[in-house]
């Protein structure tokens, strides 16, 4: 070899063996466990269900899906008339309590006159108590057992201005000239009771109801704005018919 040239090694390729099939399942399995490390997603099949909650979640929430998912949607289209604001209705009627009052009343002071006895109902709006304690100034003894059975609050009937009592047919001509949004109420029967107002189509409409008080969501409803107040023709008995039979 001439000692002026340079020496250059040639090294053979190192033969690299066929991986086999058993080398290659085990390759795939560590990175299926690598990927199943860093992804968020967490198989569920691996994953042992607690046994003291069998409504277990497989994921946390963020804030934001917990806002959207627990947040309480407001109300859309009819629904927002509603004003959750509105007193709940109670089931006994206004005409029952005042009945109730009345016989009570009666059996309170059962040697005073009955129709007097309803007469100063009226007059004093449905406030037994208020009738009693007249009635004991005057020198009647009442029923010490029964006495603190009577209201001291006023009936709705004898103290809303728009209520007119028992519905007459010419009651609804009042209307005619009336702008939209004029209404009133009226008794049908002692359970029942009827609205009438003026739509945007200036037509006087009814709506039958269980109380002549009239909510706020019912004048969202039909866009009752102008309460039409009761004519001074009509007596304070008229607003209850009911007592006038008893």
């Amino acid at each position: 070899i001439n000692a002026t040239m340079p020496t250059t090694l040639f090294l053979a390729p190192k033969l690299q063996r066929k991986p086999s099939k058993k080398s290659m399942r085990r390759s795939e399995d560590i990175s299926n466990v690598n990927l199943r490390r860093n992804s968020a997603v967490i198989d569920v099949k691996r994953k042992s269900v607690p046994k003291s909650n069998p409504f277990y979640f497989y994921h946390e929430e963020n804030a934001v899906q917990r806002q959207r998912t627990h947040s309480v949607p407001e109300p859309i289209g009819f629904l927002s008339f509603v004003d959750c604001e509105d007193p709940v209705e109670d089931t006994t009627t206004p005409s029952k309590i005042l009945l109730s009052q009345y016989y009570l009343l009666c059996n309170v002071f059962p040697a005073f006159p009955k129709s007097m006895l309803c007469n100063l109902l009226v007059r004093e709006e449905g406030n037994a108590s208020h009738v009693a304690q007249g009635l004991i100034h005057c020198g009647w003894k009442p029923d010490e057992n029964l006495i603190s059975c009577l209201n001291n609050q006023s009936n709705i009937l004898l103290t809303l201005n728009y209520y007119w009592g028992q519905l007459q047919p010419e009651y609804t001509q009042k209307l005619k000239k009336c702008p939209v949004g004029t209404y009133f109420s009226a008794m049908i029967s002692n359970e029942e009771f009827v609205i009438y107002f003026v739509n945007h189509k200036k037509e006087i409409v009814s709506k039958t109801t269980n109380s002549p008080f009239i909510s706020k969501s019912y004048k969202r409803v039909f866009s009752l704005e102008y309460p039409l107040n009761r004519p001074s023709f009509i007596p304070m008995l008229n607003l209850v018919p009911f007592l006038r039979k008893e």
